[in-house]
């Protein structure tokens, strides 16, 4: 209730945990805005009371940021995890609505895009805004079909910022987020190895493009802007697999997934070389 991201609330880890919110008593819930923490492996969106209720959503645990409506209005609600195994149930933020319009700030995300024009490959939450924050936007206007994909989510609080970040500037399909940790090591040689491997980084780069077949990829600086090695082992792996992702004997899961693309152009974030004397 502090109206703050960067906090939350959990349950203990349970069997078939949930949390039910009570409309006060003459009121309707008409509206449902979930920031998850920990999200479960499944969820339903329930109504009902007391031991009656009705599964009206099935949950997308892909999904970080969910929005769900009750037309008619229910008195109550709740958020159930219906598998056996023990979990985790987690929010950074939830926000129930009463009868009204939706503000534009709730977000109702569409599914990852099939097919891009573009794709914004970054590091982190926050890359995207501080060196690209003027071409995604402008992409967006434009009415190219722009997609943002993340190396990593670094944790609960920037990947609700990544959300609302990429929501202001205009993007409405979910983006790709890796499966890789937050770090920063004292060389490559150490970096590569908190990630995996150079070749789970590659197989990883090759896997996205491959997914939303962009005609153009935009990427980080090859020194890493002020020399993040893990914006410089992207940019390096970007460089890398842009002439690999048309050969299907290379990376073979990825190409059995989603077949062979060639991207026509790669654009390297060269802050360095183009500062704006302004």
């Amino acid at each position: 209730t502090d109206r703050k991201y960067t906090t939350y609330w959990y349950t203990y880890k349970a069997k078939h945990t949930y949390l039910q919110i009570t409309a006060p008593k003459g009121e309707k819930i008409h509206g449902l805005y979930l920031c998850f923490k920990n999200m479960p492996d499944a969820y339903q969106v329930q109504t009902g009371s007391g031991s009656s209720w009705q599964t009206v959503a099935e949950g997308d645990p892909a999904i970080y940021h969910a929005f769900y409506a009750f037309d008619e209005g229910v008195s109550a609600v709740r958020v159930y995890v219906p598998t056996d195994k023990s979990q985790v149930l987690g929010f950074n933020e939830i926000f129930v609505f009463g009868e009204g319009e939706i503000p534009d700030w709730v977000q109702r995300w569409e599914p990852t895009l099939e097919k891009a024009d573009i794709l914004f490959l970054v590091a982190h939450p926050d890359d995207e805004l501080i060196f690209m924050g003027g071409a995604i936007p402008t992409c967006v206007e434009q009415g190219y079909d722009t997609a943002v994909a993340y190396m990593t989510f670094s944790n609960t609080t920037r990947r609700s910022e990544l959300l609302n970040g990429l929501w202001l500037m205009g993007i409405r399909n979910y983006p790709i987020i890796g499966p890789f940790s937050d770090s920063y090591q004292k060389n490559l040689t150490s970096q590569y190895k908190a990630l995996g491997g150079e070749a789970k980084v590659d197989a990883w780069v090759a896997d996205v493009i491959r997914q939303l077949q962009p005609e153009v990829i935009v990427t980080q600086d090859t020194d890493g802007e002020y020399g993040h090695p893990m914006h410089k082992i992207l940019s390096a792996s970007a460089q890398k697999v842009f002439s690999q992702t048309a050969d299907a004997s290379l990376y073979p899961e990825s190409s059995a997934n989603w077949g062979t693309w060639q991207a026509k152009k790669l654009y390297v974030h060269l802050w360095s070389e183009n500062r704006s004397e302004e």
